[in-house]
């Protein structure tokens, strides 16, 4: 039982902060936020790290990040969005400093309000759905709303654009219908479409 326990300690140990090992060595800590260039939205879904550590955060609810424990000097810090292009970049701490980064991140969307806009004109009016490895499966329900209103659910799949382009293009949506139909189709459309609220 000793052993057991000891072999458990042995694994954690190598994880603990090193705070206070050294005189003075103090470490560093970075944090900030994501953002999308598409609509300066907060971006949830990425990772923020520096290479040939095991530092590593990835953004809250709000896009928030916060990477402690960073020995001093420089480090290779690449930063993600699901998506999104990565940012590579080089940043250098100062012992025990705080350094405030925000980083916005780029995309090229294939759905945005650009796109809805032209999709209406042509009348390709689409709402654009979570997806997933599993996407829902289409009703009967589904096809009559299709039918009802003129219009196509669609589904990216395991792959789709960043949120931040599927909301756009979806806000320039809901607006178009609320304008031809009323708010009545609000109720009887697919609860997965993105960004839709009541």
């Amino acid at each position: 039982m000793q052993y057991r326990v000891f072999m458990i300690l042995s694994l954690l140990l190598p994880l603990q902060p090193t705070i206070g090992q050294s005189g003075d060595a103090k470490v560093s800590t970075m944090k900030g936020c994501l953002v999308s260039c598409v609509n300066n939205s907060r971006i949830t879904t990425g990772l923020v790290k520096l290479k040939g550590t095991r530092l590593a955060s990835i953004p809250d609810s709000l896009g928030q990040y916060i990477i402690r424990e960073i020995p001093p000097g420089k480090h290779s810090v690449q930063v993600m969005g699901f998506g999104y292009n990565n940012i590579d970049t080089v940043v250098s701490f100062l012992a025990g400093d705080t350094a405030s980064l925000d980083f916005a991140l780029k995309t090229k969307c294939s759905h945005d309000a650009k796109v809805a806009t032209i999709d209406i004109r042509e009348n390709q009016i689409k709402l654009l759905l979570a997806g997933g490895i599993a996407p829902g499966a289409s009703t009967s329900e589904d096809e009559a709303f299709e039918k009802k209103y003129d219009i196509q659910y669609f589904d990216f799949g395991c792959v789709p654009p960043a949120d931040a382009c599927i909301e756009e293009y979806n806000k320039v949506m809901f607006k178009y219908l609320d304008q031809k139909f009323g708010r009545t189709w609000r109720k009887e459309v697919r609860r997965d479409v993105c960004f839709l609220s009541e």
